[in-house]
């Protein structure tokens, strides 16, 4: 026999209508996209974006610098992230100036194309695309910020030649990694540039470069290296804050190192620490008539071992 209140209505039926209204409400108050998913939007600069839901790409147009797509108060809003679990590739269409703070709101990307209009990536521009193995740079980026990319499921990474400016760590790389070119135009190798790439064994540093910062080879697998013969300062902290000193040094747990060619004659500065955590079995070859410079220098102010050699070649 069923239960009925005292009005002969069943209890059952009672149940079943205030779920069904407690589910109406609770749609209602929700978001837009909780009824129906959009396809398209605009963010705070004015550009558009779009999502194919056939070929799984999220494509941006404008003529600004992708962000977010709205803010209200202290509320972001990103409408395109209903999409996040799905999207597989993202394109940035010309006119497209710059991408920043999109974080983790296209993590699943496997593929992303930057138009040749993008000078700028800011910090935290793609910073969770760990599926990512294919990225186009544009041919006309000039900054990088930190942590602007995760490039963890790359292999190989060619950085364009147009780079002339990076933030301390602006990647994210793996083990995974095989390959990098370093822009020609970059005079400045920033601190932990290559944070995670174990797997990496060799690296060729471009002319152009002048600093070397602390960690910024850290943890690779190279054996030797080349700093060629504009560099003039070695070691330093975060870009700007000179006050702050880094613990580890630049080839700092490089276990496999064996040999540091220098064939710069101009090396003023090293900073605290510069040298610090390279091995004793490492041999550090320096130009004809720079030995005894040298040697005092990195030791003195660099933290460089006395087991350390440091030879001079012609």
């Amino acid at each position: 026999m069923r239960s009925k209140n005292r009005r002969g209505v069943p209890v059952r039926f009672i149940l079943a209508l205030c779920l069904l209204l407690s589910g109406l409400l609770l749609a209602g108050s929700g978001p837009a996209w909780a009824k129906k998913k959009p396809v398209r939007g605009v963010d705070d600069n004015g550009n558009t974006w779009r999502y194919d839901k056939k070929t799984k790409t999220l494509t941006f147009s404008g003529k600004g610098v992708v962000t977010r797509d709205s803010r209200k108060g202290n509320e972001i809003i990103c409408e395109y992230e209903c999409w996040g679990k799905e999207i597989r590739k993202v394109v940035f269409k010309n006119g497209i100036k710059g991408i920043e703070m999109l974080s983790a709101y296209i993590d699943k990307a496997d593929e992303i194309i930057m138009a040749d209009s993008i000078t700028k990536i800011g910090d935290s521009a793609i910073m969770s695309s760990e599926n990512c193995r294919k990225i186009r740079f544009s041919k006309n980026l000039r900054e990088v910020g930190h942590l602007s990319i995760d490039c963890s499921s790359c292999q190989e990474v060619i950085l364009p030649d147009s780079i002339v400016k990076m933030d301390w760590r602006p990647f994210n790389f793996s083990k995974k990694l095989r390959k990098i070119h370093i822009s020609r135009r970059l005079q400045e190798i920033p601190p932990e540039f290559l944070d995670g790439a174990s797997g990496l064994t060799q690296i060729k540093i471009p002319s152009s470069v002048k600093t070397i910062r602390d960690e910024a080879f850290a943890k690779t697998s190279i054996e030797k290296i080349t700093l060629p013969e504009n560099v003039e300062e070695l070691g330093g902290s975060f870009p700007g804050d000179e006050n702050v000193v880094y613990f580890n040094g630049i080839f700092y747990k490089c276990k496999k190192l064996r040999e540091i060619r220098i064939k710069s004659r101009k090396i003023t500065k090293v900073k605290e620490n510069a040298f610090r955590g390279i091995g004793k079995k490492v041999v550090i070859y320096v130009p004809k008539g720079k030995g005894k410079e040298y040697r005092t220098l990195f030791r003195k102010k660099g933290a460089l071992s006395k087991k350390v050699r440091v030879v001079e070649k012609g």
